[in-house]
This record gives structure tokens, sequence and C-alpha cells, in this order.
């Protein structure tokens, strides 16, 4: 079997005999598997995080007839480009439609119940062993393609893409469009690649649009439209992929990030809690939250949930996105939520408090309330931030000077 690739596979799962059995299994074929446990929710994340390879082919999750760690533990493997591509099998009894239809959107391969027979899953992993390494090359293709995507590595992507082979599976493909879909939104080709999602739509069948498949097809096409400030139709996407497959969590931020796009702080709140009962330490969901909160003015609850990803997120990307929405609020002349989202970017900034300071100031001015906006340009007019903008704006200025 050496001139195979050597396959990686992860046992989530909770029985010590469970994991003791798979172990001694697999220790004896170390030659074509690395074998890796993890006991709970908290371990599969730090093993994931932790592991030194690339790719983890094959999870077995036994959910234990819980189904918070189903969902939770489904959503951490969906968003790590390490499980992306993983062939997932699942132990779970009693599963409702709901959950069947998660399991389908998050490529589940097989289900078992709780009774399972072990050696029938080896079996399963050891028939699937060959079967992967015959389209090995496309697989890690694939996953390399996958990887430079989120590390936002354009060259990678390209090069990629110049294998005409790859580029006509990966875009003909209704299972990996929306993955070619992600490329064009990296390289801001957002209109293209809604362009592209509607096309792969249409080569569906009628019996088809609700198979789980078109939800990561919809939800690019939202991520295009979000992106192109086209939040109304985007959160139409994410409110309908919601309601049909609600135990999924990555659905539910989409739609709570929409919501607060839209300065909609407690609709954002209600949906965010909704993923915070079933996974407490979901990152995007405190951090939702906290810009909820700001948004509110209650920064006390906004600190509260900032302090639970303490040092795993960027507060300049955080003010940045709300100056930008505060900036498209004013265009549209809606000052009064142009100046809660920039109120927001005070909260979470110090390096750009200038910047955000002057488009207040400027909000205010064309609102009429000139003092409070002269309050303001008092504070940084002899700012280098200041200086040059006066040097270097397009806009009127000299009324400032006279406020």
């Amino acid at each position: 079997m050496n001139e195979l690739e050597k396959l990686s596979i992860l046992l989530i799962d909770g029985n010590s005999e469970n994991r003791s059995y798979f172990s001694m299994f697999f220790s004896n074929l170390t030659s074509k598997y690395n074998f890796i446990t993890a006991e709970n929710i908290q371990e599969t994340q730090m093993v994931i995080n932790a592991s030194k390879i690339d790719e983890i082919h094959f999870v077995i999750l036994n959910s234990q007839s819980n189904e918070s760690i189903l969902c939770t533990a489904l959503t951490i493997l969906k968003n790590h480009p390490s499980s992306l591509l993983s062939t997932i099998i699942v132990i779970s009894d009693n599963l409702d439609k709901e959950t069947e239809f998660l399991l389908g959107e998050f490529s589940v391969a097989k289900i078992f119940n709780q009774d399972f027979d072990a050696q029938e899953i080896i079996n399963l992993i050891e028939k699937g062993y060959e079967e992967k390494n015959k389209n090995l090359l496309f697989k890690e293709e694939l996953g390399k393609f996958c990887q430079a995507v989120l590390a936002k590595d354009i060259t990678i992507c390209k090069e990629l893409l110049e294998s005409k082979n790859f580029s006509k599976i990966v875009m003909n493909s209704i299972e990996t469009i929306h993955y070619y879909g992600e490329y064009l939104i990296l390289i801001e080709k957002y209109a293209e690649c809604v362009e592209e999602m509607d096309l792969a739509i249409a080569t569906l069948n009628e019996g088809d649009i609700n198979n789980f498949q078109i939800s990561n097809i919809l939800n690019c096409k939202a991520k295009a439209l979000c992106l192109s400030n086209e939040f109304d139709d985007a959160l139409k996407i994410y409110q309908e992929i919601s309601e049909k497959s609600p135990k999924n969590l990555n659905h539910k931020i989409n739609l709570g990030s929409v919501h607060l796009a839209k300065g909609n702080w407690k609709s954002t709140i209600d949906i965010v809690n909704s993923v915070l009962k079933v996974d407490p330490k979901n990152k995007n969901a405190n951090l939702l939250n906290a810009q909820a909160y700001a948004g509110l003015g209650e920064l006390e609850n906004a600190n509260l949930f900032l302090e639970k990803v303490a040092g795993t997120i960027e507060f300049h990307s955080i003010a940045s996105f709300f100056n930008n929405r505060g900036v498209a609020f004013a265009q549209k002349k809606d000052f009064k939520k142009a100046l809660e989202f920039y109120n927001n970017a005070l909260f979470f900034t110090k390096s750009d408090i200038h910047k955000v300071q002057f488009n207040i100031s400027l909000a205010l001015k064309k609102q009429g309330k000139l003092k409070e906006a002269a309050k303001i340009i008092s504070k940084i007019k002899n700012t280098k931030f200041y200086k040059e903008k006066i040097k270097n704006a397009n806009i009127a200025i000299d009324s400032f000077e006279n406020l």
C-alpha cells in the first residue's frame, strides 16, 4: 500500500471504550492512516487547530444522541480548512427531518444508530481508502483551492484554475461551483459570482430545489450580494436557507450578520442567542452580540461578549465595517442610521478615531446640527489626520473652519 497516500481519520467520541477499540484497530494500520481522537467539542476544536495534518479525510462523529454536540461539531468541521472536504460518518439515534437535512448539507456519507457495528464502520473506511486515493489528485487540488480561498491567496487559486481539467470540474459541478464563487468574491467580481450561482441554480431540476446542495450555492450568492451592498436581497436568501435548515448554525450566523449590517440590532441578538444556546463558545456569535449591543448603546453588555472572544479577533476590521456602513447610510441621506454605525466604530477603534469623528461631524452638519459638528471638529482640528484631510479632500472643507 506504499504507493497510496497516507490518509487521516478523526474520531470524536465521548465513550472511552469506543476510542480504545478504534485506536487499537487503526494503530495496526499506521502505514495507511493517521488516527486522531477527541473526547468532546472543546477537544475537537483544539485537535483540529493544533493538528499538523493538512487534511482530515475521514471523521467518525458519535453524537451520543446529543443534538447540540452534533450541530456544534459539524459547524466546527465545516468551518475549518483541514476538515472541509472530509468524509463524515455520524453515529446518532432518532434523527428528525430537519437534522437529516442538516447532515445532508454537511455531506455526511453514512449514519449509524447508537448500537452501531464498529467493524462495519471500519470496513466502510477501508473500502473508501482506495476509492479516495483514486481521486486523490483532484481532492488534493480542491483542498488546496479551498484553503487558498480561506487564506485569500489569489495567486494559488489562479495557478490551480490554470489547469483546464481542474477548472472544468470545479466550475461545472453542482457540488463544487460554490468554491469557484468564493474565488470570484475574493477577486471582487461580485456581480459575476451572482450570475454564476444563478446559472448553477437554473441547471437544477424542479425537484432538486429543495436539495441540500442548493444551500451552498445560495449562501455564496447571498455573500456576494452583501458585498455589493444589496442587503435586502441577501436577507431574503439567508432567511429562506435558515428556515429550510434551522439547525445549521452557519445559516443563523449569516442571517444575524445581515441584520447587523442593516442596523437591526435586536433582531441580530435574537438570532445570535439561538446559536449560543447550542454553542455558547461560538466566536462569531459572541462577536455579533458584542456589535449588536454596541449598536444599542449597551456598552457594558458589548464588553461582556467581547471578553469571551478576547485575543481572537481584529477590532480594527470591526471598526472599519461599522465606519463603512455608516458611510453607506450617509450616502443614502439616512444620517440617523449613519450616526449609529459611526458611534459603534468609535467603540471598536483607537487608531482610526479621528477618521470616524470627522465622518460623524459631516453627518451632524448635514442634519443641520452645526454646534454638535463644531464640538467634534474642535477635538480633531489640530490632528495630523485633519490637516491631511483639509489638504487632500475633494469635499468643501471651508465651511468647517467657520463652525
